[in-house]
């Protein structure tokens, strides 16, 4: 979403996150814009909305945490 086609909507807070708007359009169709909100700490997406497909999409919850070891381990008996 941070292209040139792009346009910066500004900050505003989500769910009490901070967040960067952008506004797009999909395929280069201005009839189909997509408007989208990332946490400026983390990047990750938050909200987005397209008016004309009549979808959003919001984030619901957000754990800040490493993930566990073992999910990045070898399971003991792999080939």
């Amino acid at each position: 979403f941070k292209s040139r086609d792009s346009e910066d909507l500004g900050k505003k807070t989500i769910k009490g996150m901070l967040c960067r708007g952008y506004r797009t359009f999909l395929n280069g169709d201005k009839n189909s814009q997509v408007e989208s909100w990332f946490n400026d700490r983390t990047g990750c997406l938050v909200a987005s909305t397209t008016p004309n497909r009549k979808s959003s999409t919001i984030l619901t919850r957000y754990i800040s945490r490493q993930p566990k070891e073992t999910l990045f381990s070898i399971p003991a008996g792999y080939k």
